[in-house]
């Protein structure tokens, strides 16, 4: 079984191998060179634009919803804030649609935190996050957030 960490990198270091095969079979003689300088010129800008290519895809590939970047976490934890500053603590509960639930789920995944779905007392599905459970509704839009509340 590969992982993606596996196959990224070993496609990355085949890559990489074949490099010095291509730029041997363009060795050539110094005055050879002087006559096609502008072809290895080339070669090295597309050389560095395949390597930014790769950075880049890299980049996107391990970093899909980091940090507070990611918008629902984001709008989620403003919320958290607001009824903090409100209640001096954090909601129990806070309602969100289908479409927040999964990206905050995804969220937790790619961040390498413990994913803990729980039932809440009204059958729903909650999904906790920091100290606050997200409450999965059916009920309202794919990116609904609601504000906080408590149990009380």
């Amino acid at each position: 079984m590969f992982t993606r960490r596996t196959l990224i990198t070993g496609a990355a270091l085949a890559g990489a191998a074949t490099l010095p095969s291509a730029a041997a079979s363009q060795v050539r003689s110094p005055g050879e060179v002087a006559a096609t300088g502008p072809s290895s010129d080339r070669l090295l800008e597309q050389m560095g634009t395949y390597l930014r290519d790769i950075r880049e895809e890299m980049q996107r590939l391990t970093e899909p919803c980091h940090s507070l970047a990611c918008g629902p976490v984001r709008l989620i934890r403003e919320n958290m804030k607001t009824y903090f500053k409100q209640q001096s603590k954090f909601p129990d509960f806070i309602d969100v649609g289908i479409d927040v639930w999964t990206t905050v789920q995804d969220w937790l995944v790619n961040t390498r935190q413990a994913v803990n779905l729980v039932r809440v007392p009204d059958g729903r599905l909650g999904l906790t996050f920091s100290m606050t459970t997200l409450v999965l509704r059916a009920d309202v839009a794919n990116d609904f957030i609601s504000l906080g509340y408590d149990t009380k």
